[in-house]
Formats: structure tokens, sequence, C-alpha cells
């Protein structure tokens, strides 16, 4: 149990699955462990381990080789008062033979129990886990934690070396700690353990000066919200502290852990095609342990799509693997490492496979328009990633990077370096002529006053405190001002947005600011969705809106549309937007939904935004951009991990550029469309973007001619597949958009802007009149005819339906460019027709500059009443079926209505419904005895009429 406890807490180090753990028997006896005989403790795999059953032989009330860390008269340690209590103790809850533990307790103020320096050493680049298992009682506002660091060969801690775990409230049930230690440190010699219960001052203090590691495993009953609470905000606030309360800790162990390496051939690991993916891996392990190993890939899905068997000797290995894709798009390799008895060791790598970069297409010019139309803007950015950043642009066809250059850690000595740092990065992107940002995303650490009230944003900074502010900002703008002309003030959520008047005068003041080295800055600041009615109202001002991965995509295209509404011109009549479109946190979305996610909000967004109005004002130019495109992992060599939504923004860039929304295509059910035709003109250059969310795929399908050319289907991450003509082989459309290249726009448009009028078919009306309506959607004149198939042609059964009777069935229409034309028909049917939609299929004879083959288009019309509805549900008990009849009245006038059921091989049944008054609703429900399951599959009609009124409604049901 020992044992387990432990290394589940490597299990969350390793950031891979459960750990599979020997007993402590088996790890004593272990052939593959060498005894202290002929290895040192070092160098076996599990390191140390205290249990704490020593108060049958320990006469101290702590415990061996371990040091009340309290304030004391040579050593003063404010907040840790001497006369909190540290004893071995004994939970009688615990199984007999592992009772001990150590408890830490409160009267007020933090307590320390601290491992004494030399009693553990360490091996010099070995990498460790420390790790322990907690629980506290009587505990409200202070946390349980355990602190690792490095002693150097003097017993003086190394700073930089030290870690703490998540803080921790875990009220009278287990809870694994695990705090991993890198070997980074070459005067490191000793390890040291600090277990720590905190109150939140003390919290506060030692979270902002040891790295906070996150590896700390919540029971499944522990609260999250308690296990990882606020304490780490830096404005002041009152905050309590517990009186009384203790922490217990157990089981607190150091294992040495493989070092597990995984890269690719680019820095970045995002690889275009046709380069291939290869896999590095290296492992170094002290051990002296036989290592086996298992690569995995995973695609977006989370499907296994390639596995490789490893096995590791000695000392270091280094292995390369190509792993077989069955696609472009995202993957995750797993590595997990295993000794003869359990797992020591897992870590992974994300990397992104893009289709090969396109040359230019006619009329697209790459980063040609003044204001780039796609941004990766990213909050992150290691500096040995600077090389690479203008070759990722180019590969995902991205106008424009923005990077931070206001980080946590910089001071005002640090600025000249970072700022010298920038100019590969600079130069590298003026060279290729892409657009570079700049993004004062936080206020550094070095400005920002612990004890404020309030933190301080990079807006307010550099209003209020501009002599804080300009050492950390000339040097930047003196050395790229002449090159960096867009600066982003601020992050997203970081403030709202305040009154015109406020805004204004606070703008004017950061524009004054830059002017001076930068010519014509362009001051772009954050805001959300809900804030960007209010930044619409400054004039010239160019807003970048948050719009995050759960938002909708209607909400987004939305919130473009308003602001087109609403925004106000510069002096030269231009206006400029930024659409940031967030990625979703980690683990919180499947990958491949976060990635169909993206593309829904982008197509949304770029709808509204090249959507044509008449009569504009203004120049409107609006950019989008992915925010977040990577996370950066490494604690060694840092490296991005593109996250999913990366990989599908090369794909939208490909689908989009160059394409102007068209409409709306029409689709049956819940599913959405939208058509792009491309600005050049070019033939079948169209492009269809398709998805569901509310139906299963194959209740949603498109059913159409999109064209004579080549059509080809391509999916989120830019895999391509040739389609079949859709009229003759439909489509099945999933919730994960799927873009439909090659289409003929024109003539999707031209099918899209067919319809009938009105499009009701009333029962109450022996014969309706209606207009079919054409219109021409080329730039040239077009003529053509229409003959109807359905209703009441020749249907699926051969035989016509003579109960429609429609007059005329062909039409016959020549329209100049944009004109539209009404041809009249008349229409009525049988009165045994049920009420619901009805395609109207027509076959169409085209010419528009060249003769079209023959197509089907069909408009849908609604059979039944406007202000009267009526729904019928069967539901079998025993050997009966239940009918249950819905029937509402939204007319004004009362209903007197019977209902008639035909069930299959009896006579029918009549039901009188009695009176419906105006704007009620009524429930009525009659059962059919003796017909399941024979019957089961079978269609039961069911009609409601009113004699008097004239009315007749029919609907069927079948028997489930």
């Amino acid at each position: 149990m020992l044992r387990k406890h432990f290394h589940h807490a490597l299990a969350f180090a390793a950031a891979a699955g459960p750990v599979l753990s020997p007993s402590l028997g088996q790890v004593a006896s272990s052939p593959n462990i060498a005894s202290e005989a002929t290895r040192p403790s070092a160098a076996g795999r599990v390191v140390r381990l205290f249990t704490f059953e020593e108060r049958d032989s320990n006469p101290n009330p702590v415990p061996r080789f371990w040091t009340r860390n309290q304030d004391q008269a040579d050593r003063p340690r404010p907040g840790f008062p001497r006369f909190n209590p540290i004893e071995l103790d004994e939970l009688q809850d615990e199984p007999a033979a592992t009772r001990g533990c150590v408890r830490l307790s409160t009267r007020g103020g933090s307590t320390s129990l601290l491992l004494d320096g030399g009693v553990i050493p360490v091996f010099k680049d070995a990498d460790y886990l420390v790790g322990g298992r907690v629980r506290t009682e009587g505990l409200e506002h202070a946390r349980a934690a355990l602190a690792v660091r490095f002693l150097d060969e003097k017993l003086q801690p190394i700073e930089a070396s030290e870690h703490i775990s998540e803080p921790v409230l875990s009220e009278h049930r287990w809870t694994s700690l695990s705090v991993p230690i890198r070997g980074d440190f070459p005067s490191a010699a000793f390890v040291q353990f600090e277990l720590l219960l905190l109150q939140p001052d003390q919290l506060l203090d030692r979270s902002q000066g040891a790295r906070v590691s996150a590896r700390t495993e919540v029971s499944p009953k522990t609260d999250s919200k308690l296990a990882a609470p606020r304490t780490l905000d830096s404005s002041i606030e009152l905050r309590r502290q517990d009186l009384s309360g203790s922490a217990y800790f157990d089981d607190v162990s150091i294992v040495q852990l493989p070092r597990l390496e995984l890269t690719t051939q680019s820095i970045t690991n995002i690889i275009a095609a046709p380069e291939v993916p290869s896999i590095q891996l290296l492992v170094r392990d002290l051990t002296g342990e036989a290592l086996a190993g298992k690569l995995l890939l995973l695609d977006a899905a989370g499907r296994t799509v390639d596995t490789r068997a490893l096995s590791i000797g000695e000392g270091r290995s280094r292995t390369n693997w190509n792993p077989a894709l069955p696609g472009y798009g995202w993957y995750r390799a797993v590595l997990d490492m295993s000794n003869s008895m359990s797992r020591v060791g897992a870590t992974y790598l994300d990397f992104a496979w893009l289709p090969p970069r396109p040359e230019a297409a006619p009329g697209y010019a790459f980063s040609a328009s003044s204001t780039p139309r796609f941004w990766l803007l990213s909050r992150d950015v290691p500096a040995a990633s600077y090389s690479s950043l203008a070759n990722v642009c180019r590969d995902m066809r991205a106008d424009g990077l923005s990077i931070p250059v206001w980080t946590h850690d910089l001071t005002n000595a640090l600025v000249p370096a970072r700022s010298g740092a920038l100019r590969p990065l600079v130069d590298a992107f003026r060279s290729e002529r892409l657009d570079l940002a700049f993004s004062l995303p936080i206020v550094p650490g070095s400005a920002t006053d612990p004890k404020a009230i309030v933190a301080p944003d990079p807006w307010s900074l550099m209003i209020s405190q501009p002599a804080v502010a300009r050492p950390l900002l000339d040097e930047f703008l003196d050395a790229y001002g002449q090159t960096v002309q867009r600066w982003q003030v601020g992050w997203f959520s970081s403030r709202a947005i305040p009154a015109p008047a406020a805004f204004q005068s606070g703008l004017d003041t950061i524009e004054s600011m830059l002017s001076k080295l930068v010519p014509g800055p362009i001051v772009v600041v954050p805001t959300s969705l809900e804030d960007l009615a209010a930044a619409s109202s400054v004039p010239g001002f160019e807003p970048a809106v948050f719009m995050p991965h759960d938002a909708l995509p209607a909400s987004c295209a939305l919130a473009v549309d308003a602001w087109k509404d609403r925004a106000i011109p510069a002096a030269r009549g231009s206006r400029r937007l930024l659409a940031a479109l967030g990625s979703a946190p980690d683990r919180q979305f499947d990958a491949s939904d976060a990635a169909a996610s993206l593309a829904k909000r982008a197509v949304r967004v770029w709808a509204s935004a090249t959507a044509s109005r008449e009569k504009a004002a203004s120049r409107d130019t609006v950019s989008i951009a992915l925010a977040d495109p990577w996370a950066v992992r490494g604690d060694r060599v840092s490296q991005l991990m593109p996250r999913p939504e990366l990989a599908a923004w090369r794909a939208i860039i490909d689908r989009l550029a160059n394409r102007a929304f068209v409409c709306e295509f029409p689709m049956p059910g819940s599913g959405e469309a939208y058509l792009f035709a491309d600005r050049s003109g070019a033939p079948h250059s169209g492009l269809l973007v398709l998805w569901n969310d509310a139906s299963l795929p194959d209740q949603v399908k498109l059913q159409n001619y999109l064209g004579s050319g080549p059509i080809e289907s391509v999916d989120v991450f830019g895999n391509r597949s040739t389609l079949n003509d859709p009229s003759h082989a439909p489509i099945a459309i999933s919730s994960s958009p799927v873009f439909i290249e090659g289409v003929d726009a024109e003539l999707l448009h031209f099918v899209a802007r067919f319809s009938i009028d009105p499009p009701l078919l009333s029962m109450t009306s022996p014969e309706t009149q209606h207009n079919i309506q054409v219109t021409n959607t080329w730039p040239v004149p077009i003529s053509g005819t229409l003959q109807l198939l359905e209703p009441g042609g020749v249907g699926p059964s051969v035989r016509r339906d003579r109960t429609w009777r429609i007059n005329p069935r062909t039409f016959a229409f020549a329209l100049a460019p944009d004109e539209t034309a009404s041809l009249p028909m008349s229409v009525s049917f049988g009165t045994a027709e049920e009420v619901g939609t009805k395609p109207f299929v027509f076959n169409v004879e085209l010419a528009a500059g060249h003769s079209y083959e023959p197509f089907r288009v069909a408009a849908r019309m609604e059979l039944g009443l406007r202000d009267i509805s009526f729904s019928v549900t069967a539901t079998p008990r025993g050997n009966d079926v239940v009918l249950e009849a819905t029937i509402s009245n939204q007319s004004r006038t009362p209903l007197t209505l019977a209902m008639t059921a035909f069930p299959p091989e009896m006579p029918r049944q009549l039901v009188d419904v009695g009176e419906v008054m105006p704007g009620n609703q009524v429930i009525h429900r009659f059962t059919l005895r003796n017909v399941y399951p024979g019957h089961k599959g079978q269609r039961i009609p069911v009609a409601i009429a009113d004699s008097e009124a004239g009315i007749r409604i029919n609907r069927s049901v079948v028997i489930p």
C-alpha cells in the first residue's frame, strides 16, 4: 500500500495513465535492483522511502533525519511560530502495519518539517520524483504541501531548484502529492524535502518563491476547488487563517526517473509535406536496469494509428522512428517505459503534419494587403524557437504573427538582452515579407507591487505609471519601432473597456507614447464579445475581439455584423477588426472536436467579414487570428507543442483565402452550409462548407448537383478525397465541417435562391396559387426550362400520383444578370395527403454562357395549416399500443374536432376530441388493442377534422 500511493504520484508526473507498482517486498527482493553492497542507494530506482513507522523505536517526537523548521532565536522565520507541534503519530483507522505517520499541527501560523541536509545524495544530471500522501483534519484556510530542493556539497540550498507541490485540502482522506525535480544543476549533491502546513500568507510567499508543480493527484472524493485554492493572487485581501487543525504525511519517497525526451526534426514540431515527420527518442537511465518501452501514435480522435516496441539497455539510448501516418493532421506520440516490475516513466510529444505549401493562387498575393488577414497570436514563445517562427508562418500561410515582449520574468536589466534576442526574428520576418506584431500581454513581475490592492494591467500601467513602463518598453521601441507597427496592449479578458471618453483619452496617451519611436503606430486593444459594442464607438480604433473556444459560431458572426453596423470609421473612411479565435484548454475538448470548433467559428466569421453590403460607407478589413496556437513544454529545452487548432488553421486558410461569402445554402434538417466564391473569378473554384450539429449524419445529406468540374472533399486538416456526383451519391454530413472544393459557385447560388412563394400549402383551400422564383446569378444572360417531376409526377414507384394536380408542370425562362422571374403555378392535392414537408423537385435545363448538363433542384413546401399543429406518437404497452395526439390551436376561432385512426387489419377507430379553444393545446390518448408485436414497424394513419370549418389534417405514426 505504501508504494501504491507513491506510484500514483509517479503516474501524474509521467502524465499518462496509472502505474502498476510493486510491494515493499518486491522492491527489496527484485533481482533488477542491486543491493547496497554492490550499488549505492542513490543508484537505485527507489532511492529512499520514509514510512514513519518508528514510534516504538524513536524516543523523539519528530522522525529520524528530520528537523522542526520553525522560528528560532538564531534563525528568525516569521509566520512559523515555534509553538506549533510536530510529532510522530499513528492513525487507528489504518491497518496496524502502516499506521505510522507524521502530524504537523497549527495553533495559528504555519508549520514546517525539514529533512536534514546530506541524508539523500543524488547523481548529477539525474532526474527524480519526490512524492508522498497527505490527509488533513480541521483545516479550512490552510493547506498542506510538499517542497523539494537540491543542496550543493556544502549543504547550501540551490534556490533555483526549489519546487512546491500544488496545495491540498483533503479532509479525512488521503491524497497523493508529487514533485518532479530535474537534474539541471551541476552543483547539486543532495536533495532535501520539506513537509508543510501553510497558512494563506505563507502559501502566497512560498508559491511566489518556488515553481509550483501541477502534479498533485486529487482523490476522486476530493473537491478539486479545495485541492487548488486561489491563493496565488498578487493583490492584497483579508486572508484568514486556521487556529487549529493538522496535516498528516506518510510514505514520503524519492525515486530516480529515466530521462525521456521525444522530439521531431523541427524544433516547432510543425512539419509540412513533402517532408515526413520523424520522431527521435532519447532515453538516459542511471539505475542499471533494463527497460522496455512502447511508443504509441494517436490521431486527433484518440485512435492508435501506429505502435513500436522498444528494448532499452543500461545507460543512454537513441532511437529514430518514422511512424506510418494515415494523413495530415494533429498527432500525439506517447512513450511508456517499464522495468521488470512496474512502469517507471512516460512522456509525450504533440506534432502537426501539414499539406504541402501551395503556390499562391491567382489573385492572391501573400501578405499583399496593408492589414494581414490571417494571424497567429501567442503569449508564450521560447527564445529557442525564434529562428523557426518565420518558417512556421510560411508553412501555415499565415500573414502575420504576434509575440510577447513583456513576460513575467522581464526586468529593466534584462530588457537589452531580450531586445537583442529578437533581432534575428524581426530580420527573418522582414526578409520573408511577413508582418510581425509585438504584444504586452502582462505586466512584468518587476513592475508589480505585491502590496498593491489591485494588480495593474499593461493598459493602466502605461497610462498611470509611464515612469515604470518606459524602461521596460523604450528599448524595444527604439530597436524595432521602424519595423513593427502593430502593438497589442494587454491580453484578452485582462480588463473591461472603459467608458468611451476615458478610453479615447487612454488610447491617445498610449499612441503618443508609441509614436515618438513608431511612425503611425497601430494600437490593438483586446476586448470581449460583450464589450465589442463599447469599443466600436471609438473612431479609428482597431479592437481585437476574443471569441473563445466554446462560443457559438452564430454569436461570433453576429459580433462581426454588429461591428460593421456600429463601428465609426477613421478619418480616411477605413475600419479594422481583429477576430481572435481561442483554442480549447488542454484536455477540455477532444482534439478533433477542438479543430472542428475552430473551423466553424472561422467560417462564420469569414462569411460575415466578406459578405457584400450595399452602399458601404467605409472600407472594412476584418482579420482573423488563432490565439494560443501552441503550448510550450519541456523542462530543459522548451519546445512548441502545436494544438489541434493549429493543424486545422492551415486547412482553413487554404480554403478561405481569396474567397468571399456568397450565401447560405439550403440544407435539410439541422444542416448548415455556406457558399464562397473565388475572388479571381476562376471557373469551378467555389467552396461549399457543411456541418451538422444537431442530427445524426445519416439524417442530413447533401444531394445536389455541384458542377461539371472535378469535386473534392477536404477535411479540417486538409486531407483530400475525390467525390462522386452527390446528386446520385448523397454525402452524409456530421458535426465535423467538410469543405467541398471545385463547386460551381454561380450554379449553387442559383440553386440557393430558387424558391416557391408562398411556401405553405394550406389544407383548407382546394387549390392554392404559387410563384416559382428564379434568379440569374451569373454575370451573363441565361435561359432554360423547368420540368416538375415531384410531387404528382413519376415518383419512386414509377407510377404517376394523380392525387396531385399541378398546372403547368413545364416552365421556360430567359433572364438578364441579377434579374428574377416569377413563374406562376396552381397546386391542389388529395384529401388523404399527410401534413409535413413536401419536396418539389424540378429537372433544369440551363444555358449560362454554355449549356449545363440537365440537373435537379428542389424547393420544399410545407403542407398544413398556419395556426393549427398536430403530432402523434405511438408507445407499446404489453400487447397494446397507446396513441398520444397533441393538438394546438393558435387561430382566433374555436375548433370542434374528431380524431380517426386507421389501424392495420382493423376497423377504423373514431374518437371525439371535443372543443379546442383559441390559444389552447390538448393531448388526447387512446389505445389500440392487441396490435403488438404483430404489427410492429407498420404505419398507422391518424386524422383530425372539423367538418363545419372544413378542416382535415392527416398524420401517420410507425409502431416502434
